[in-house]
């Protein structure tokens, strides 16, 4: 009689163990439909097809050696942007973006208007810590330039 108990707690078990797989798995399924999941641009499909007059623009910003320097002064929380000497700064237009591959929420948008000098000074704010993209797509008259750099805030 005692071999008939233990064949039944077998089956029991396999059962258990069965059941306790399932609601595991359930349990990760629906948990998963909660995470955010922020893509890297809504409209990402539209800019992967206009990829080739970036790269036109970053080739022609090294090629007439117009690239920029920018310096992040984290104690005021600025961004200074110097543009190339020789531009005239009353013909430079364009837009600098703080881009968080992390986060859509935390990107930020600029306008570059220069003045007299060369260069901008962005106030940017806390920047939450990890890695920033600063892209800057920027034109002199009718030539179009880009700049892209990656930042570390600690």
């Amino acid at each position: 009689m005692t071999e008939t108990k233990r064949k039944s707690r077998w089956g029991i078990g396999i059962a258990v163990v069965y059941g306790a797989f399932m609601v595991v798995m359930i349990g990760i399924v629906v948990a998963s439909r909660f995470q955010p999941v922020d893509l890297v641009s809504h409209d990402y499909y539209d800019k992967e097809i206009k990829y080739q007059d970036q790269i036109d623009r970053m080739q022609r910003s090294q090629a007439e050696g117009m690239l920029l320097s920018i310096a992040h002064n984290v104690k005021d929380d600025l961004l200074t942007v110097e543009f190339p000497a020789g531009v005239e700064s009353s013909a430079v237009t364009g837009k600098l973006k703080l881009f968080r591959p992390s986060s859509a929420s935390l990107d930020r948008n600029f306008e570059i208007k220069l003045v007299d000098a060369l260069t901008q000074k962005f106030e940017c704010g806390k920047l939450a810590r990890g890695l920033w993209k600063i892209k800057v797509d920027w034109q002199v008259d009718t030539l179009q330039y880009y700049h892209e750099e990656e930042l570390y805030v600690n």
